[in-house]
């Protein structure tokens, strides 16, 4: 019994060293690509951490992704750890601060699950993960535009293990969205240019102004989406605008 106690000390001694030195996070951000770290946690069960003002973040100019949670419950891979890889066994973050993939962020209140994920700039790979959100807004980080506001979230996704970004020529895999299925239902409050004027692009003449409800029921299976996906915005002050100069100045180019 003395024995079993002594070690018990040391392991939960050893544990609060680990977790609140900053050496563990130190040591998994020289991971070529990743950046981990937080304020200060605990540990009960070997390689199951309680941590506080968690930032887990896969660094790469092509696609960056990263979670900000006042809270989480942290697995890890001990083995993947000793190979020098992060692997999730599974994270439970709530009070989610921020939540970033490329140049678009997602700041709300709510919950965020993981499993059996790999974070590396070379693999990624998430079999399971769940968001369910509340009061939250989209920002575009290179203008700081919110997108969308007072959003309600709940989506389920997956992502087959995939190398996301070509390492040669720096580009995004193209296959990347082929290996992405997800279920989503939202409800927000959006502004209509911003939502819609991306798909309008080959429109330059027309412009789209207004503010209103956006709802949408979305699945994603092998990167395609399935019948019965549906996103619509209910905006009862649109303003609709068609510059007739810009419309007619290819036909004129063309007559001339």
């Amino acid at each position: 019994m003395i024995g079993l106690l002594f070690i018990i000390l040391i392991w939960v001694a050893g544990s609060y060293w680990l977790l609140n030195s900053q050496w563990l996070p130190a040591r998994i951000s020289q991971f070529e690509g990743i950046d981990i770290r937080w304020e200060q946690g605990a540990s009960r069960h070997p390689g199951r951490w309680e941590v506080e003002g968690l930032y887990l973040a896969r660094e790469d100019e092509a696609l960056p992704i990263s979670i900000e949670a006042e809270r989480a419950t942290l697995s890890l891979s001990l083995l993947a750890l000793l190979r020098g890889e992060l692997h999730i066994e599974a994270l439970d973050a709530k009070g989610i601060r921020r939540l970033t993939v490329g140049d678009i962020a997602l700041e709300a209140d709510g919950q965020l699950q993981v499993a059996e994920t790999t974070l590396s700039r070379d693999t990624l790979a998430i079999p399971n993960v769940s968001l369910a959100i509340t009061n939250g807004r989209l920002v575009r980080l290179s203008d700081q535009a919110t997108l969308v506001s007072a959003i309600n979230l709940n989506a389920e996704a997956t992502l087959k293990t995939i190398t996301p970004v070509n390492a040669r020529s720096g580009e995004l895999n193209p296959n990347l969205l082929a290996a992405l299925s997800a279920q989503l239902q939202l409800d927000a409050q959006a502004d209509a240019w911003d939502v819609f004027m991306p798909y309008l692009d080959a429109l330059p003449w027309l412009t789209l102004e207004g503010r209103g409800a956006l709802a949408g029921t979305l699945e994603l299976i092998a990167g395609k989406l399935q019948a019965g996906s549906d996103v619509t915005l209910n905006a009862p002050l649109l303003r609709l605008a068609i510059d007739e100069q810009r419309l007619r100045a290819p036909l004129t180019h063309q007559t001339g």
